[in-house]
């Protein structure tokens, strides 16, 4: 009877022991799944076509461009149209949402004196302020999943972001002209 009572105790130490192992390997996969899907909202696919024309490429923190990158490479990367050059350490470039001059995103990459991206500057323009009000919301809920919760203060939010960067997101609507700012910038590098 004692072997039959320690068998039965054996077996039933043996199945809580397999039980356990797969319940947290079940545990362990089903948080793997969870980061998965986290990362995957991140995905501009699961934007609006209006935000990945924007934000263009999943690389990168705008464009498939980063701050801290070389100038000179970086800016090859960038598909818009090349507009106007301000100053000596930028190049500025203009992507139309439409045939219209209403609808469009301006690009600035500014460079600072180690010839690496300090200042990646989106300004955002479009005609009709529902859709700036919208597409504003949705780049702060993704800029929240990405880099945590930011300081709001006014019509911006502002994270730290890792490396000593940061980013700005600012409504500047205007009655005449709807639209919002997106600011990465470097806080330790000063431009040219």
């Amino acid at each position: 009877m004692k072997k039959i009572l320690y068998c039965l105790g054996l077996l039933l130490t043996l199945g809580c022991v397999v039980a356990c192992g797969d319940s947290s390997k079940a545990s362990s996969e089903i948080e793997g799944s969870r980061a998965s899907l986290d990362n995957s909202d991140l995905a501009l696919s699961h934007q609006t076509t209006l935000f990945q024309t924007i934000l263009k490429r999943d690389s990168g923190m705008a464009r498939g461009i980063s701050l801290g990158e070389v100038f000179a490479d970086a800016v090859k990367k960038e598909t818009a149209t090349p507009a106007e050059v301000r100053e000596v350490n930028q190049k500025n470039f203009t992507e139309h949402f439409d045939e219209t001059d209403l609808n469009f995103v301006d690009i600035t990459y500014t460079g600072d004196t180690e010839g690496k991206i300090s200042v990646i500057n989106l300004d955002v323009y479009i005609e009709k302020q529902a859709i700036v009000d919208s597409l504003f919301h949705e780049f702060g809920t993704y800029f929240t999943k990405k880099y945590g919760i930011g300081a709001s203060e006014n019509k911006k939010t502002l994270w730290a972001l890792p490396d000593n960067y940061s980013l700005q997101l600012e409504n500047v609507s205007t009655q005449k002209d709807p639209g919002f700012k997106i600011l990465f910038s470097s806080k330790d590098k000063k431009p040219l």
